[in-house]
């Protein structure tokens, strides 16, 4: 049982996959809820709705509509109870007889959601009632939306995404189907449609002559490759309200609008000798149903879009173009009533915008040939009939030998939209049918033009010494210009700097730093050539040292440990001991003691008053940092002070970058190590502490541990099971972790060396 909580029923309904439409009228009706609660409780979810759907939703639910006491609508026990619905012939067969069922009789109107025995939901007007064999059996009409309901409006829309995909049929072989998210290769224009493109349709079909039947005459073949990449999205707006007519409820505005994003890149070969005027459905795309509301009356919706592949013109002898082209339109009709005011029909078509690429093509014939993609998409209500929409983008070649131009390469629109007369019922208008373009307007032609640079970076190339770098053109991940010939011809590339003079390719290894201008020529094999300039700013960041100690004063001849690092900014890590070079002025000695993968050096400062520690570290490309520290150097101890001979900090698992000999047990942490968070580090706290040290007096010895961060000290505590002094370091997003040990003889004081470590902020 699930507790009647609207908290809870949202959270169940999403998971179902319930739209936001559909969670308002189960609030409102189960729990009464004002719009301001539903419309923080569908905000607040786990998985909130977005702003425009709960707009929506509330004002379609809670709209003062009239609703006839003839109209019933199905609750969740009617809807589960019904066991079969046969939309051809109106029959409606339910398990049982519920509660509301009880209260229907013929002439009523029955509406209900989409559920298992009826997908699309329904409409239906009853016109007779009887048991049979332990089931209640409703024979039904369908009815339409002003029947059902005396005044209301509905206004719905959405995007139509991979996940409301319910299947796809392929209606020809060759055909493949992929949901997608904006390929690199697609020309990402201004969108009208979310961003990219949701779905791709990939052709390879082949026309051979009369073989293919109508709208193909002549002989020979055509093969068309490629794909159609398309966004759809959808508004629908219905008005009915009271009227003077018998019966006394009108209609007063409907409209529906469709958007498309296409893209259709498709490639043409052939030999052929005659007329083609073919169209070839590719596949048809069912899309799960979306549920408005007109206040508790439920609209279904069911997308439905058929991907075609269309060639028409003449051709004679051998060919071979390819057709790429992008378009932006917003297809649809309005019509309002006029008896009261209103227009009629009228076109809200809206062409956002054309983009094409330059295409490839030969020729070696007489002809004018266009192929296109297209996307005949419906709108259907309760998944009977609804308004129609056509978009055609392409492109083709119209070539004759010999004519100047030799050849024109043109791109094609065309774009319809139908809403029938009767809208299988559940509307009656007067038809309306418009084609809303066909265009054909000529992207190039001869004669031989230079290759062309397109999507140049202007801002200035980020680059590092010693690190190779591909200028271009683009492929994959790297380059920072396309460039493609007209005329598809073979193009070859030449390079040159200001500072380095003639490149060998365009992919660079620069040895030194500095600002460079790249001079790049592309050539066609006639010799037409065109340049761009490129700005590379080639950078040896100098290495970043840091120095680390316990305390800036200590005794002469006794112990100082210190710990360096080195980070290159270039290649953001830490370059290695080996590249550190350690420096301190005679009589000072110093002795490398490296523990654990930590550069660390012991010194003994032999002179008093305040002396100096230096450290240089080489990139391997000769760049040099340098830090110095100054210790403040007291005179020799009267007895002689403990010796530090070991120091280990430990953490209880790790690592995961670099392999220790046994990642699941205690293991090293060496300096400037990444503890793990919760989320992400190489090493897993607790830290465990171990020091070995002793007294040349005999004396005895103790050892205090810090385990800070900023000037928060972490608890040190004793690790009964490992047998270690143990801390769990404070997190700070500004302050490393420090982890030290101070040995005291009750006299001297000597610290040992630093570790210091980092551990990441944690993502929500």
């Amino acid at each position: 049982m699930i507790e009647a909580d609207p908290t809870i029923r949202v959270r169940l309904l999403r998971s179902l996959g319930k739209s936001a439409s559909q969670v308002a009228s189960v609030l409102r009706n189960e729990f009464n809820l004002s719009t301001e609660e539903v419309a923080s409780l569908l905000a607040n979810d786990l998985a909130p709705y977005s702003a425009a759907d709960i707009d929506l939703a509330i004002r379609g639910v809670y709209q003062p509509a009239v609703i006839p006491d003839t109209t019933k609508v199905s609750d969740e026990v009617t809807r589960n109870a019904l066991s079969s619905f046969d939309s051809t012939t109106g029959r409606m067969t339910f398990s049982a007889k519920t509660p509301l069922l009880g209260t229907v009789e013929p002439g009523d109107v029955l509406v209900g959601e989409p559920s298992a025995a009826a997908p699309y939901g329904y409409l239906r007007k009853v016109t007779s009632i009887r048991k049979e064999q332990g089931s209640l059996v409703l024979e039904t009409t369908q009815a339409r939306l002003d029947e059902a309901l005396q005044q209301g409006t509905l206004d719905a829309e959405g995007i139509l995404q991979p996940s409301d995909l319910l299947g796809t049929e392929a209606k020809v072989p060759g055909v493949t189907f992929s949901a997608i998210s904006a390929p690199s290769d697609t020309p990402q224009a201004a969108s009208v449609i979310g961003d990219g493109y949701n779905f791709e349709t990939a052709v390879d079909v082949t026309l051979e002559g009369s073989a293919s039947g109508g709208g193909v005459t002549g002989s020979g073949k055509v093969r068309i490759q490629g794909y159609i990449r398309f966004n759809a999205g959808y508004d629908v707006g219905v008005g009915v309200e009271t009227c003077a007519e018998i019966p006394p409820v009108c209609v007063d505005r409907f409209e529906a609008r469709l958007g498309v994003d296409q893209y259709s890149r498709l490639q043409v070969d052939g030999q052929f000798d005659g007329t083609l005027n073919k169209e070839i459905k590719l596949a048809t795309h069912y899309f799960k149903p979306v549920v408005f509301f007109i206040g508790p009356i439920p609209v279904v919706l069911v997308p439905v879009v058929d991907v075609v592949v269309g060639v028409n013109g003449d051709a004679h002898l051998k060919f071979s173009f390819t057709s790429t082209l992008t378009a932006q339109l917003a297809l649809g009709a309005k019509w309002t009533d006029p008896d009261d005011g209103g227009k009629g029909w009228e076109d809200v078509s809206k062409k956002n915008g054309v983009q094409w690429t330059i295409p490839e093509a030969s020729v070696d014939a007489n002809m004018h040939l266009r192929a296109y993609g297209k996307g005949d998409a419906k709108l259907l209500l309760y998944g009977i009939a609804g308004p129609g929409f056509a978009a055609r983008i392409g492109g083709g070649l119209d070539a004759q030998f010999p004519r100047r131009p030799l050849w024109r390469i043109f791109g094609y629109i065309g774009a319809s939209v139908n809403f029938q007369v009767d809208l299988g019922g559940v509307l009656k208008l007067s038809e309306y049918s418009k084609t809303v373009l066909d265009e054909e307007f000529t992207i190039l032609d001869a004669p031989n033009q230079a290759p062309r640079f397109s999507n140049v970076v202007t801002n200035i190339i980020q680059a590092n010494v010693g690190t190779p770098v591909t200028l271009g053109p683009r492929s994959g991940f790297t380059g920072y210009f396309d460039c493609m010939d007209p005329e598809g011809e073979q193009i070859t590339y030449t390079a040159t700097s200001n500072i380095n003079g003639p490149l060998n390719s365009l992919t660079v290894n620069f040895q030194t730093p500095g600002l460079r201008t790249i001079t790049v020529t592309a050539r066609d094999p006639v010799g037409a050539s065109s340049s761009i300039t490129l700005k590379v700013d080639v950078r040896n960041s100098l290495p970043i040292v840091s120095i680390s100690a316990a305390s800036a004063t200590v005794p002469a001849t006794v112990q100082y440990f210190v710990t360096a690092t080195a980070y290159d900014p270039d290649t953001g890590a830490f370059l290695g001991c080996n590249s550190l070079n350690w420096r301190v002025i005679s009589p000072d000695t110093l002795t490398l003691t490296g523990s654990g993968g930590t550069c660390g050096a012991t010194v003994i400062f032999r002179q008093e008053g305040v002396r100096t520690l230096t450290v240089t570290a080489t990139d391997p490309h000769g760049g040099q940092g340098t830090s110095s520290i100054s210790v403040n150097v007291t005179p020799v101890p009267q007895n002689r002070p403990p010796v530090i001979n070991y120091f280990s900090v430990q953490a209880f698992r790790g690592p995961f970058s670099h392999i220790c000999p046994d990642p699941n047990y205690l293991c090293e942490a060496p300096n400037n190590a990444i503890l793990f968070n919760g989320q992400a580090g190489d090493y897993y706290p607790p830290l465990y502490l171990y020091l070995s040290a002793s007294d040349p007096e005999g004396a005895p010895i103790t050892v205090q541990w810090f385990c800070k961060t900023g000037t928060q000290q972490a608890p040190v505590t004793w690790d009964y099971t490992y047998g270690y002094p143990s801390c769990n370091p404070i997190y700070s997003s500004v302050e490393p972790i420090k982890v030290y040990a101070i040995v005291s003889d009750g006299v001297n004081q000597v610290p040992s060396e630093v570790r210091t470590y980092t551990m990441l902020q944690r993502v929500n």
